[in-house]
């Protein structure tokens, strides 16, 4: 029995308790270095599955965004394990409730991280690998999303831009009617592959925006402004892939081979053709209107 299963045992009804003149041997670690506790916690974890996202939740990295979130001028609940919102009472609660409404400023760092990922070029792991995103060796994804000084901004503005693009598409989705036919069929069937594709493209546009130096205070001002321009980024990155998909299908119609959607945003090549179709549309248009387009400039 590990910790948490000894002491639910020993809490037991009185009827069903274990005899006073019971033994436990019991192994006791003090210590105030957060380093060490999450250690303990990963590697003292063996006989009950504990997910390696719970584990995470105790690192100081986790443990300082949730503080900076909560700390901020409109605070945000950064939501580190399972079961950690619903632990918080309704006053606790209260506090993150949106006005007007009976939803909350919550944020799971599970999506948090996700949207990460994709917003800064790596859609398909997003989408394909997101255990990795927790995994602690040189193959996994943690210390990429999580480093020591990864500021909140950092997580926040993929997140609500996810959010953002996640309404956009449902709103797409919703116009072509619930049996559409011909091209319509494809865009529908390919927009409920193309989440993390399109939050990549959005983190590409911004970031040759802003000269591929994405800086925390380029991030305040972009930040209140998503909503003005979510919509218009959304159109243009869904435009390029509209074209690319089109343009896969046409070509696996030739050769006489079955195009699936939600393959073609699992190939490497298919993103980098996205980018080259970005590069393109900002060329053709010049980059001044370009992003004028997508609303990032004035």
């Amino acid at each position: 029995m590990n910790g948490c299963q000894t002491v639910s045992i020993l809490n037991r009804p009185t009827v069903h308790r274990c005899s006073s003149e019971t033994n436990f041997l019991v192994r006791i670690i003090a210590t105030s270095d957060e380093d060490l506790k999450g250690k303990i916690a990963t590697y003292t974890n063996s006989q009950t599955k504990v997910s390696e996202r719970t584990l995470r939740s105790n690192d100081p990295i986790q443990k300082e965004l949730q503080l900076k979130f909560i700390h901020w001028e409109i605070p945000y609940f950064y939501d580190c394990k399972e079961g950690e919102w619903d632990s918080l009472t309704t006053e606790q609660k209260r506090g993150f409730l949106i006005t007007g409404c009976r939803t909350y400023r919550r944020i799971s760092n599970v999506e948090a991280a996700k949207a990460y990922l994709a917003f800064n070029g790596k859609p398909i792991e997003a989408k394909s690998s997101p255990k990795l995103i927790w995994d602690l060796s040189t193959q996994g994804l943690y210390n990429f999303v999580f480093p020591g000084n990864r500021y909140a901004e950092e997580l926040f503005l993929p997140f609500v831009l996810s959010q953002r693009f996640a309404n956009h598409t449902e709103e797409v989705i919703k116009n072509l009617g619930e049996n559409p036919s011909g091209n319509d069929a494809l865009i529908k069937e390919y927009l409920g592959h193309a989440d993390t594709t399109l939050l990549a493209l959005a983190g590409y546009i911004i970031s040759k925006a802003y000269n591929n130096a994405l800086t925390i205070e380029n991030l305040r001002v972009i930040i209140p402004s998503v909503e003005s321009f979510s919509e218009a980024l959304f159109n243009r990155c869904n435009s390029a892939i509209r074209y690319e998909v089109f343009r896969a299908k046409n070509e696996a119609d030739r050769n006489n081979e079955l195009f699936n959607p939600r393959n073609f945003f699992l190939r490497i090549e298919a993103y980098k053709n996205l980018k080259n179709k970005i590069d393109d549309d900002i060329d053709l248009l010049e980059p001044a209107e370009f992003y004028k387009k997508c609303k990032l400039v004035e």
